[in-house]
C-alpha cells in the first residue's frame, strides 16, 4: 500500500515509526504495522505456536506462585512484591524476552505503542469502564440473589462475604490483602497487557487478517483468538484435582473471556496499550467495588 493508495484518506494517516522500517499508512480501523522478519518463518505467527507460548507462561505464572508459597519467601518478601512477581514475571518480562529472542524484534517494531492518535481512545476507554462497572453491578446482585434462597450457613454464602475490599475498609485487612487489592487496582494491567494485547495480538494480526461483519460492525479473526488464548491464561494447571483443572478451564473459557474479548476489541480499536492497561486495571478492581456496594445492599 503506497502513500497514493485512494482508499485512504490522508487526514486519517496513522504512521508507524521505530524499527519498523519504511513508513507504512493505515486506515484507522487497521493495526499499524510494516512487514517483519517473522514472515520468513510463518510458523510464529501461527495460533498453535502462540498458543504454546500461552501454555508456557501460564504454568511460569503459576509455578512461580506455588514456588513462593512452598518455599517460604512470599512471607520474606514485601507483601506487594509477593503478589506481583508472578504476573510480571509470566505476563511482562516472558512475553518481552519472546519478542527480543524468538521474534527478533523491538517492541516497536512489533506495533506496541502507548498511545495511538485519532482513535477515539479516551472514549473508548470512558465508554467501556462505565459499561464494565454496570455489568458488575448486574452480576453481583444476580448472584447474591440466588444465594438469599439458599439455607442459611451455605458455604457459598460465606465465601462470598469475604469481599477483601469490604474486609479492608471494616479494618480487617492484613498486609497482604492490602497489596493484592493495590496490585489489582494499580499494577496488574502493567503485568498482563504485554502478554495479552503486546505479543499475542500483535502477531495474531500477521497470521490472520479475515474480519468478521460490516461497516462499523467488524472485528478481527485475530482479535477473537487472542481473547481465546489470553482467557485460556487464567486456566490453573498445576492443581492436583483434575476437577479442578478442569473447572478452572471452564471457567476460563467462560468467565474470563468475556473482560478478555473486550480488552480485545478496545486494543483493535484504539492500538494503544496505556488504555487497555487502565481498562484492565478498572476491570479486577472494579469488580471489588461493585461486589462491596451489593455485600452493603443485601
Amino acid at each position: 500500500m503506497t502513500n497514493d493508495d485512494p482508499q485512504i484518506d490522508s487526514s486519517s494517516k496513522l504512521f508507524c515509526f521505530g524499527r519498523c522500517g519504511p513508513i507504512v499508512p493505515r486506515t484507522p480501523t487497521q493495526p499499524c504495522y510494516a512487514p517483519l522478519t517473522m514472515e520468513k518463518r510463518p510458523y510464529l505467527t501461527s495460533f498453535w505456536f502462540l498458543a504454546l507460548l500461552t501454555f508456557i507462561s501460564g504454568i511460569l505464572a503459576e509455578g512461580a506462585h506455588l514456588f513462593l508459597v512452598s518455599s517460604g519467601f512470599r512471607d520474606r518478601l514485601p507483601p506487594l512484591l509477593a503478589v506481583a512477581i508472578p504476573g510480571f514475571l509470566a505476563g511482562a518480562l516472558f512475553p518481552y524476552l519472546v519478542i527480543r529472542w524468538v521474534y527478533r524484534e523491538s517492541l516497536a517494531s512489533l506495533g506496541i505503542r502507548w498511545w495511538t492518535a485519532g482513535r477515539r481512545s479516551l472514549t473508548w476507554l470512558l465508554v467501556t469502564c462505565g459499561a464494565t462497572f454496570i455489568v458488575w453491578l448486574v452480576f453481583w446482585a444476580g448472584l447474591m440473589a440466588l444465594l438469599q434462597l439458599a439455607p442459611e450457613g451455605n458455604e457459598a454464602a460465606t465465601t462470598l462475604s469475604r469481599n477483601p475490599l469490604t474486609m479492608v475498609l471494616a479494618g480487617e485487612s492484613s498486609a497482604r490483602l492490602l497489596a493484592v487489592l493495590i496490585y489489582f487496582a494499580v499494577l496488574v494491567g502493567f503485568a498482563e497487557e504485554l502478554l495479552g494485547r503486546g505479543l499475542l495480538q500483535n502477531v495474531l494480526d500477521r497470521g490472520y487478517d479475515k474480519v468478521y461483519g460490516k461497516g462499523r460492525f467488524t472485528i478481527r479473526k485475530s482479535t477473537l483468538l487472542a481473547a481465546l488464548l489470553f482467557g485460556l491464561w487464567h486456566t490453573e494447571w498445576l492443581q492436583t484435582d483434575p476437577l479442578a483443572i478442569l473447572g478452572s478451564l471452564l471457567t476460563s473459557a467462560t468467565i474470563v473471556m468475556v473482560p478478555s474479548l473486550l480488552l480485545c476489541v478496545v486494543y483493535e480499536r484504539t492500538r494503544g496499550m496505556l488504555v487497555v492497561i487502565v481498562l484492565h486495571n478498572f476491570i479486577d478492581f472494579s469488580k471489588f467495588v461493585a461486589w462491596d456496594w451489593m455485600l452493603r445492599l443485601f
